[in-house]
C-alpha cells in the first residue's frame, strides 16, 4: 500500500489540497480510481454522480477516515509538524449518536469556533452571526441538540462548520433536510466564504441539488471510477437526473443519477 500526505504552505501559496491518481478498494472491491483533483484558497467544487460511485468515499479518504491503496494526498496548506491540517467534515448521515449527546446548540456552534464548552470563551457576537445567518432562531440556541429536528440539526452542524478555523471543509450532502429558506441561507454561507480573502478557505460539496451547481467554480463527476470535469453551466438543465461524466481518455459515460 502507497500513501503520501505531504506539503507545506509557503508564503503566497494558494493551494489547500492536491489528490493525484487516488485509488481506493472497500473490501477488495475498487471504489475510486486514477481521481486527481485541486482546491485552492477561495474555490468552492461540486461532486457529483450517482449513488455508490464513490463521492463520500473520496470526502472520507481526504478527510483520514477512509484509507487508499495508491495515489497521493497533499495538503500545502499544512503548518510545519502537522500531518494533516484542520479539516471540518459534515457527513451525510449522523453516526455519532447526536440525539443523545448532552451539549446545547451554542455550545456546538461554540465547540466549532474553538472555544469548547468550558474553556476559552470566544467572541460571541462572532457565534451570534453564524447562528443568526443560517436562520437557527434564538429560542433553539438554548436546547440540547438531541431535541432538534433532523432539518434543524442539519442547519446546526452547518453552522458549526462555517464557524471553524479551518481552510479545508468538506461537506456531504449538506442541504438534504433542509427547507428552501434555509438552503438559501446555505448558498449565501457560500458566497462569504469565497468573498473572505482573510480566511482563505476553500470547500468540496458532494450534492444532488441542482440549485447548488451555480454557486461552484467546478464540477467533479465521479461515476463508478470515472472521473470528470465540467463548469457549471455544461451541466443541462435538471442534470441531476442524467449527467454527462468524460474519462481522462475523452471517452463519455451517460451515468444516471438519484431520481
Amino acid at each position: 500500500m502507497t500513501q503520501t500526505i505531504s506539503g507545506r504552505e509557503s508564503n503566497g501559496n494558494t493551494r489547500l489540497l492536491e489528490v493525484t491518481n487516488l485509488c481506493v478498494a472497500i473490501r477488495g472491491e475498487p471504489v475510486l480510481q486514477d481521481v486527481s483533483l485541486g482546491l485552492r484558497r477561495g474555490q468552492i467544487k461540486g461532486i457529483l454522480g450517482p449513488n455508490g460511485g464513490g463521492k463520500t468515499t473520496l470526502l472520507r479518504t481526504i478527510a483520514g477516515l477512509q484509507g487508499y491503496s495508491s495515489g497521493r494526498i497533499l495538503f500545502p496548506c499544512r503548518e510545519t509538524g502537522q500531518r494533516r491540517p484542520p479539516i471540518g467534515y459534515l457527513p451525510q448521515k449522523e453516526t455519532w449518536g447526536m440525539c443523545s449527546f448532552p451539549v446545547r446548540t451554542y455550545d456546538l456552534v461554540r465547540i466549532g469556533r474553538g472555544g469548547g464548552v468550558w474553556g476559552r470563551e470566544p467572541a460571541r457576537c462572532q457565534v451570534d452571526r453564524v447562528l443568526t445567518d443560517m436562520g437557527i432562531d434564538r429560542h433553539l440556541w438554548g436546547r440540547p441538540i438531541g431535541e432538534l429536528s433532523g432539518g434543524q440539526r442539519r442547519l446546526v452542524l452547518l453552522a458549526m462548520m462555517l464557524s471553524t478555523g479551518s481552510r479545508l471543509l468538506l461537506l456531504d450532502e449538506p442541504t438534504e433536510a433542509l427547507d428552501n429558506d434555509a438552503k438559501r441561507r446555505f448558498r449565501r454561507a457560500l458566497r462569504r466564504i469565497r468573498a473572505d480573502d482573510d480566511r482563505g478557505r476553500g470547500v468540496l460539496v458532494v450534492t444532488h441539488d441542482p440549485d447548488l451547481y451555480t454557486e461552484f467554480d467546478e464540477v467533479i463527476g465521479i461515476a463508478g471510477g470515472v472521473f470528470a470535469r465540467q463548469a457549471p453551466a455544461q451541466i443541462p438543465h435538471g442534470g441531476h437526473n442524467e449527467v454527462s461524466y468524460c474519462n481522462p481518455r475523452e471517452e463519455t459515460v451517460r451515468a444516471k443519477a438519484r431520481p
